[in-house]
Formats: structure tokens, sequence, C-alpha cells
């Protein structure tokens, strides 16, 4: 439709609703004020409101009086907030809804989201909610090319009611406006809005493209922070501002103001956060204002605010002769580690320049100087600071690791999916998948006996399976399960769901994420070291031989440490077939052991296995962006 065309078609309609019987009535604000609309509104029996979110949102908070002849409310603006809903709900009555427009100036309607009244509210965030016209609509990754079913993309809309351009402005034009090169004369909007389709062509908002920030590796969302620390009853406005440390790694700040009646300190802010979400989601600076510059359009002024790193340096101590001996020890590690002693005591180690090769040396280090292997993921999920780790450490001492499942992700209403840990006892793997599925949806990671020295590894499936499944009982002491599992981690939910459903337990769902390939037929081993002397020679192929002859005759040494102890339990593992149903497994397109792996598998499990294709490599289809399309198919399969 040309723009010509959708003001005719928009006119019918008024005329259409004007010949039935339909009023439209005029309000005016500038003299009577906001708060004197409720009333009008139910005195002239107001039944649809049309305004943009933060006028809504201003009226609510405002009034408590409900509109009750009200059966439409049209909002214009910003997403649509979990409070937006619940306010709707308050105010108005049954048999109404509430539809939130995806508008611009520049490109028109998008896409409307839907919610009537006293229908369930599942997400923090509401939906941008369907596409109105798909022909002019495409979701566009940074090289241009159209991104698939739960993929970051940029909205681009097209068509003849598209403007060549900001009127008398070409500097503010060039990215915005471009002309279609398909010989259609239509021109392009790039909207600069990230966006994810689901798989039922639902649009989710990311945020803005220049507003996407990548923390210690991974991508965040300042949006969903903000509705993350808005959470806490005694915040009221907040800004969430990125910014460049001293080391010049990106870090996040956090500006609020109080609710009257409310003083929440920033610790209590933080811890509240690390309950939640990944330290990662943390901002590093918590800093209070009496109030925050509000734009016409309801959001935070955020070019407004200070700079962050000015405020953080004057609260930086790197002084350690108030440390205690624990956190000095500590800190020597980081300094060797690091190379230089520029950090406070509660400053973490991924914001003071370490990278993840790093991160792994510390772990390592302080297992060898301490005697005490703490998990990876408990540095990215707790935090990683001086007087943190010194407190684990001391807390730990004299004690084998810590069995408790991990809460990756505390979600909600949902039934939890558990996932054991992949080879060498990590779950950090996890956690990006963990935090791109519905916020519903509660992530729980599995440790098992062996990941430190005070106990020896487990080298056998069934011992690991055995393990994880004392430990998931903690959480959750009966079925129905779901279990779910990467790489190795596949093999260990398989065999916790063998295990489960011969002690009578359900397990109602089993998600194999790329598992590793299993050597079921002792032939397979001699293969493989046929396959590496015809393709490396004689050298890859007598290491090969040296380490399958000890497995096809189950004559391997006791392992030393956690990684050979997870090798032998991966080369001795047989299993019977197993028939249970709605499995899924996810394979990679990019794996060189894909046939392998699908043909094992769906030997093992019959009749209920369905595999779908995962386009991406084994390590970056649990990262993003491709995490969000693994993300979509996950929770389309947990909705069986």
């Amino acid at each position: 439709l040309g723009a010509v065309d959708l003001w005719l078609l928009g006119l019918i309609q008024v005329l259409v609703a004007l010949q039935n019987g339909d009023l439209f009535d005029y309000f005016d604000m500038d003299n009577l004020g906001l708060l004197a609309f409720a009333d009008w509104a139910k005195q002239r029996s107001i039944t649809q409101i049309t305004c943009q979110v933060p006028i809504f949102r201003r009226l609510m908070a405002l009034s408590d009086q409900k509109m009750p002849s009200v059966r439409r409310v049209f909002l214009v603006g910003s997403t649509l907030s979990e409070d937006d809903i619940h306010e709707f709900e308050r105010h108005f009555s049954p048999g109404s809804s509430l539809y939130g427009m995806f508008t611009g100036a520049e490109w028109g309607d998008v896409a409307v989201y839907k919610h009537d009244h006293g229908a369930p509210i599942i997400e923090n965030r509401a939906p941008l909610g369907s596409i109105l016209f798909p022909g002019n609509f495409r979701l566009l990754n940074s090289e241009g090319r159209e991104v698939g079913e739960g993929e970051p993309g940029e909205i681009v809309v097209s068509g003849d009611y598209i403007g060549h351009g900001y009127l008398r402005d070409p500097d503010r034009s060039t990215g915005v406006f471009a002309a279609e090169t398909d010989g259609s004369g239509h021109w392009r909007c790039n909207t600069g809005y990230l966006t994810q389709k689901d798989v039922r062509g639902i649009l989710h908002a990311v945020g803005l493209k220049d507003e996407q920030v990548c923390i210690r590796g991974y991508f965040v969302r300042p949006l969903d922070i903000e509705a993350s620390v808005k959470e806490h009853p005694g915040i009221g406005q907040v800004a969430i501002v990125p910014f460049k440390g001293a080391n010049q790694k990106q870090r996040l700040a956090c500006f609020y103001t109080f609710k009257d009646g409310f003083c929440p300190s920033p610790e209590e802010l933080s811890s509240s956060l690390i309950e939640r979400a990944p330290s990662y989601l943390v901002p590093s600076a918590f800093i209070q204002r009496d109030h925050l510059l509000i734009a016409a359009n309801g959001t935070v002024l955020k070019q407004e605010l200070p700079d962050p790193l000015a405020l953080v340096q004057e609260l930086r101590g790197t002084d350690q002769s108030s440390w205690s001996a624990e956190e000095r020890s500590v800190a020597q590690l980081w300094e060797n580690i690091l190379g230089h002693a520029d950090f406070a005591l509660d400053e973490d180690f991924f914001d003071v320049g370490a990278d993840s090769l790093q991160v792994m040396a510390l772990v390592l280090a302080m297992e060898a100087k301490f005697g005490r292997r703490l998990p990876m993921e408990g540095l990215i999920l707790n935090g990683a600071s001086v007087r943190l780790l010194a407190e684990r450490l001391v807390r730990l001492a004299g004690k084998s690791l810590d069995r408790t499942p991990v809460v990756m992700r505390k979600g909600g209403r949902r039934a939890p999916v558990f996932v054991p840990h992949v080879a060498g006892g990590h779950l950090s793997d996890y956690l990006e998948l963990a935090h791109a599925v519905d916020v519903e949806q509660p992530f729980i990671g599995l440790r098992t006996v062996g990941l430190d020295r005070t106990t020896p590894p487990r080298a056998k499936m069934e011992e690991i399976a055995a393990d994880a499944i004392a430990a998931m009982r903690l959480y959750t002491p009966n079925g129905p399960y779901r279990l779910m599992g990467y790489s190795f981690g596949g093999l260990i939910a398989f065999e916790m769901a063998r295990i489960l459903m011969e002690e009578g337990e359900a397990v109602s769902h089993l998600i194999v994420i790329d598992p590793s390939v299993l050597w079921m037929d002792p032939s397979r081993h001699l293969k493989s070291v046929y396959r590496a002397l015809k393709v490396d020679g004689v050298g890859a192929a007598w290491r090969r031989l040296t380490r399958t002859l000890p497995a096809v005759f189950n004559l391997l040494p006791p392992p030393t440490g956690i990684d050979e102890a997870h090798r032998a339990a991966l080369l001795r593992y047989r299993s019977e077939p197993l028939n249970i149903r709605n499995t899924l497994l996810v394979s990679s397109t990019r794996s060189n052991t894909r046939a392998n792996v699908n043909r094992e598998w769906r030997r093992l499990i019959a009749p209920g296995l369905t595999v779908t294709d995962h386009k991406g490599s084994h390590l970056r289809m649990m990262r993003q962006p491709q995490v969000w399309s693994l993300a979509q198919t996950v929770e389309a399969w947990l909705s069986r």
C-alpha cells in the first residue's frame, strides 16, 4: 500500500465508524490536565483510547480510578513492560484489550501486540507482536543478510510510502534511507531497532542497534538490565550506561533514583541482581541520583548523565594494607596473571583486563596454591572480585566441592530444565543459552563428584550420571524431569534418563545438543586408528592406537585428573537402546562427525527421537548470535 492508500484506508475506517453511531470526542489536556482525564472518560463512556506510552504511564500513576467503558487501549512508542500490563489490568475491566503498536514516523506501523484483560502475564517485557505487513518487512544482520528464527537483526522497512530522507538533513539521512536495488523504485528505511523473531513469527525487542554492548565477551541488552533493576520495589527511574574503564574494558554503570520511603544501597541492588543473573549482567557501579532528566517520549536522557568512569575512580581503593591474608594471596595471583596491580578489592577480574585464557589460568593457579578448584561458571555467575574469591576459599577450606545445584537462571512458573556439566566439569557453556530462552524458564546446572582434589574423579558414565541425579534431587525430589545436555553433557543427560526410567521416574523431555560421538561398536576404535593412519600418518595412528586399545579391552589406567576421567568415561560407555519419547537431537550442520552422531543416536533411541539441524559450528552454536535460534528451538520443544 502506498502512502495515499493508507491514508484513504484510515479515512474509510473513520467514516464507517461514524456511520455506525460512533463519536469522536476531544479532551482539553492543556486546560483540564491529565488527572481529570479518567473522570472525563468515565462520564463520556469512552470506549477506545489511543496515546503514547509515557502519557499512559503518567495517567496510571496519577489516578486510581477504573474506566469500565473502555474496551480498547492503543499505546504507541516505547515497548510495553510488565508494569504497563499490570496497570492496564488494574484500571480497566474484563473484556477490554491492550494493544502495543510498534510504529515510527519514518517507517509507519510495523507490528502490534495484543493483551486481553485477565490473560496470564509471562514476560517482563511485552513482545513487539505480530508483523503487520510481512511483504514490506525484513530482519537483516550487520552484513545485510536476512536472519533466521531467534537470531537478532535490524528491522528494515521498504515500500513506496517510505521517504527519501530527513528534510534538509543529508548527514542524518545517510545510513537510514536508501533506494532499493531490486528495480521496484521503492525506498527502504533502516530503523536502527534490533529484534528477533520466534518460531511463532512474533517479534521481540533486543534494543537499539547502537545500544547492544559486549561485556566480557557476552552481548548484553541495557533494556533487559534496566527491567531487572526496576523489579526492586524501592527503585524509581533507571538508566544503564556503558563506559570504558581505565584499562579500556567495557563496563556498565547504573544510574537510579529512589521511590519515597525506600533507600536501597548499591550493595543491596548488586546482591539482588546477582541472585537472578550472571555477574556480567550486573553493573560494576551503582550511582544514586536525586532525579534523571526525561525526554518528551518518557525515556531517560542518557547523554546528559555524568561520565561514570570519573565517579567510579573516586570510589576505587587499591591500597592492600587493610586486606586480609587470603585477599592478599588472591591479589598476588592476579598480579602474576594480569601483569599489574591496578585493581580494587571489589572489582571483578574480568573488568580489570582479564580475558578467557587468563580466567582459566586463575582457576588453575588457585587450585595449585590453595588445593581448591572453583568452577569457572562460579566466577561468571557469582562474580570474581578479590574479596569474593577469598571468601569462597575460606568457606570451602577442608570441604569437598559443593554439589548443590547451580541456579543458572531463576526463571518463574515453568518446570526447570536440568543441565549436567560438559567435559572438564564446566557449566559455563550453557550460560548464554540459559539467558536467551524465555525469562520464565528456570535453568539448573548439575555438578558431580571429583571436580576438586578432595575426591577422586568419576571415570564411568553411570557414576557421573548417578551423581548428577543426586544433585538434581536436592532441587526437585520427584519427576517428571526435563533434561538437556550439550556435547559430553548430552551423554550424561541420556544416562540420567536411563537410570531414572529404570527407577520408575518419568522423564518428560530430553534434549541433546550436538552430543559427543557414542562408541557403541568396539570396531569403531580400530576404524579410527585406520583413518588416522590414512590422513595423518603413522605417528597419529600410533597415538590413537595407544588410546583406543585399552578402551576396547577395558584396561584404561586410573585417571589422574578430571579431563582424563571424562575421556575414559566416554571411551568406556556402552548402553542398550532406550525407548524414550519426546527426545530432541540438535545436530550441528558444520560438525565433521554429524553423520556418525545421528546414526548412533537413531539406533540408541527409538522411536521417539526427532533430529533437527542447527547452523553453526559445535562451539559457536552456544554463543551469540546462533544461540538465539537455538533458544527458540529449545523453547518450542519444551512447550510440547
